[in-house]
């Protein structure tokens, strides 16, 4: 997969992409792609990271680009709480963002009746700490 987005991004880019390639290190390929190579589709979803692009780290351009390959098929709320959650979500370090990663895998092996219990404990705790208006979306 990653071949063939180089690939893509090589034939989008053009000459400065082939030149790139010959003196051995392709902006398309390198590690994350550039700004330049993402499709219009891409660009669009993570548009409010444009400017903070070349500071995230080649895994992370990778993930959020794959990401944003499913913008399209996204509702116009899935869309809203994407732009929303992009920016706070890259600035969060690696280590946070794999534990974040780690709780929801657990969180989705959950028995349906016990995902309520845990909702309802996350809610209940934040309603306390008077931080009811981050509450997850349903």
């Amino acid at each position: 997969m990653f071949a063939q987005t180089c690939l893509r991004n090589v034939r989008r880019l053009g000459g400065s992409a082939l030149v790139a390639l010959a003196l051995g290190s392709s902006p398309a390929c390198a590690g994350g792609p550039v700004w330049a190579a993402l499709t219009t589709d891409q660009q669009e979803a993570l548009a409010p990271l444009k400017g903070r692009w070349t500071q995230l780290s080649d895994l992370q351009r990778q993930r959020l680009a794959r990401a944003a390959n499913h913008y399209r098929a996204m509702s116009s709320i899935q869309r809203a709480r994407f732009k929303e959650r992009l920016v706070p979500w890259s600035r969060l370090t690696l280590e946070q963002r794999d534990r974040v990663r780690s709780n929801f895998a657990q969180f989705a092996r959950l028995a349906p009746d016990e995902k309520r219990r845990v909702k309802e404990r996350w809610l209940e705790a934040h309603r306390l700490a008077g931080d009811a208006g981050a509450a997850p979306h349903e």
